[in-house]
């Protein structure tokens, strides 16, 4: 569904290819992307409000996080079957290309993950059973991570966004969470 500001309204548009949860979006150019559960990835236009097979994703899982950077897009971390990954594959919409890109320091799933300056944020998540509290930046010019400061509050299952060049950390937690933490 999509709703706008001027008219107050929703409107139904089409269906994904695959009915999907747990999975990620990100937008290049105008086009959103669906990533993750299922190993096809699908694109959806608003300006034609239709959808397609776009790729298909090379490791499979469900609950990672997406981010974009100069038009890329970078899936990191998710889980198949309880099975963690680190994993990070970035996705040229422009070639249709993938490429395996420097894995995380640690397997998570339920993750989040933000961009600022053209770094990409991983913050929590879960591996194997620990909830954790972790922050991990990509530099994608460099394909490399580093660790960063730690938020004050364990989480999994939360979101987070960017104002003003700070990362806003939102929910979550080990049960659930109201609380929000600012990064600058």
């Amino acid at each position: 569904d999509s709703g706008t500001s001027s008219s107050n309204t929703w409107t139904t548009k089409a269906s994904m290819l695959f009915a999907r949860s747990n999975f990620t979006t990100s937008v290049v150019n105008g086009k959103i992307y669906s990533i993750g559960v299922y190993d096809t990835v699908e694109g959806y236009d608003p300006s034609t409000n239709t959808w397609n097979t776009v790729t298909t994703l090379p490791t499979n899982r469900y609950s990672p996080t997406s981010s974009v950077v100069n038009n890329k897009i970078y899936v990191i971390g998710g889980e198949t079957l309880g099975t963690r990954y680190a994993t990070v594959e970035e996705y040229d919409p422009s070639t249709n290309i993938w490429s395996t890109k420097s894995s995380l320091s640690s397997p998570r799933s339920d993750l989040c993950s933000c961009v600022v300056n053209d770094k990409i944020y991983v913050l929590g998540g879960e591996s194997n059973t620990t909830v954790l509290n972790t922050v991990e930046q990509y530099d994608p010019l460099t394909n490399s991570w580093s660790l960063t400061t730690s938020m004050p509050t364990a989480r999994t299952g939360h979101a987070c966004s960017v104002v003003n060049g700070k990362i806003y950390v939102i929910g979550g937690g080990s049960g659930g969470s109201t609380n929000i933490s600012n990064y600058s």
